[in-house]
């Protein structure tokens, strides 16, 4: 990812976490929102990587999407992150393999 590209994402990300910062010190947000912000950003960079990698590497970004995805899922209370993990890691072992498949020589 060219500086440019980096630029346009992380500028834009700090200045929305700065409103948000802003905004609930002055009472207009809930600040347990905010519990969700971290991991949506978690989300948004695997996502990032996954597009810029044009689908020849899935792992890693989709490791880092599913890690954002069981934080968050944690946070909303859909059960505890052990829970989240002993239940979805076969979803790792499908990554793999499409990692494996997508790869291209």
């Amino acid at each position: 990812m060219g500086l440019s590209k980096r630029r346009w994402i992380l500028g834009p990300a700090l200045v929305l976490v700065g409103l948000w910062l802003l905004a609930s010190a002055r009472g207009i947000v809930d600040v347990s929102v905010l519990a969700v912000v971290p991991p949506a950003l978690v989300i948004l960079y695997g996502l990032v990587k996954l597009i810029a990698g044009r689908g020849r590497r899935i792992f890693w970004p989709g490791l880092i999407v599913l890690i954002g995805v069981t934080w968050l899922a944690a946070g909303l209370g859909f059960g505890s992150v052990g829970e989240l993990i002993g239940t979805y890691w076969p979803v790792v072992i499908v990554l793999a393999g499409l990692s494996i498949v997508a790869r291209r020589r």
